[in-house]
């Protein structure tokens, strides 16, 4: 059985990174179908007017497209693909895979990666998220060099 460490503030940083240019590229395509849309349906007036940029309703759309990269990258392998080069994964307290109201605590409390300031501060290195969703970020050990 491997054992897992807790996953540290500068590792968790670049993952962060990572992660943040795969949420742009999926905040952009989904702003492109919008775009699309909104000019199928109400003509290229549409984007002169701004009518899509000013709906709050778009606005939530490309959040749910962020929350649900995130969350659904926790809640089935326990990790994001930023976090894969890294090792890192998401476990409970029991080391089980976070359910869906765990994830949207994460999110929200770990926003843009501010929660990640405490980890320096605190004994047993958790950041906001991992503290206010009862969940843990921790380091898989990298596997042993077989001689051949």
């Amino acid at each position: 059985m491997e054992t897992y460490k807790i996953a540290g503030f500068w590792r968790r940083v670049i993952a962060l990174i990572y992660d943040t240019l795969i949420v742009i590229s999926i905040l952009f395509l989904g702003g492109l179908m919008g775009v699309l849309l909104a000019t199928a349906v109400w003509g290229k007036q549409a984007m002169e007017d701004g009518i899509l940029f000013e709906n709050n309703l778009f606005r939530l759309f490309l959040l749910s497209l962020w929350f649900g990269y995130y969350a659904l990258s926790w809640m089935k392998g326990g990790q994001t693909l930023g976090m894969k080069p890294w090792r890192m994964y998401v476990f409970d307290k029991e080391g089980n895979t976070i359910s869906l109201q765990q994830s949207m605590m994460r999110f929200f409390t770990g926003f843009i990666g501010l929660g990640l300031l405490t980890i320096p501060f605190l004994q047993n290195r958790s950041a906001v998220q991992d503290m206010t969703s009862s969940t843990q970020t921790l380091l898989k050990p990298k596997p042993e060099k077989s001689s051949s």
